[in-house]
């Protein structure tokens, strides 16, 4: 059983790793629209992995590989984060999430 913690869009506020991210990180996220992160791992709206330096550098489980997990569990609010989890979703990531019902009716709606 994996479980992750979701992020959302960046922002100014620090985070425990989030913090570790250069000023180059954060510009190349921006411009390659980034939208949340799984493991360290961002990805777009469209659930493409953003490749290259940031990625390279990360020690962390490949979401290809925890697509492959029998139990995989995220747990996330916020209806900032909501367009991430629904790219987690429909990559096959996550197969439980534990968030609360506003949240989840968001994700909802984006996916119409």
């Amino acid at each position: 059983m994996h479980y992750s913690v979701l992020g959302g869009p960046l922002s100014n506020t620090s985070s425990r790793w989030r913090d570790l991210l250069t000023d180059t990180d954060r510009e190349l996220l921006k411009e390659r629209q980034a939208i949340g992160d799984c493991c360290c791992t961002f990805f777009d709206k469209h659930g493409k992995i953003l490749t290259g330096d940031l990625l390279d550098r990360t020690i962390a489980i490949p979401l290809p590989q925890l697509a492959h997990v029998p139990n995989s569990i995220g747990i996330a609010r916020s209806l900032t984060k909501a367009p991430a989890i629904l790219a987690l979703l429909k990559m096959g990531v996550l197969n439980t999430l534990v968030t609360d019902a506003e949240t989840a009716q968001r994700v909802l709606d984006l996916d119409d």
